[in-house]
């Protein structure tokens, strides 16, 4: 691999800060979003008293097994 690709040249002062940049943003957004949302989890438990471990029932699906007749005339 070419390390001139990776230096970008003279370029490389406005690039690699802007990369740095927006990972940062990104990583701070997942972060916060994250955190939120376990509280939102909290609250919902605590408000509704739900089990940690959630059931779900599968249903069973009802397969018609008939052979459908085709019209002809």
């Amino acid at each position: 691999m070419d390390i001139k690709f990776l230096t970008l040249g003279e370029y490389s002062q406005y690039v690699w800060p802007a990369y740095i940049f927006s990972f940062t943003i990104c990583l701070s957004f997942y972060v916060s979003t994250k955190r939120k949302l376990e509280e939102m989890e909290n609250v919902y438990k605590n408000e509704f008293k739900e089990n940690k471990n959630i059931e779900v029932l599968s249903q069973k699906i009802k397969v018609r097994h008939e052979v459908l007749a085709s019209i002809t005339n």
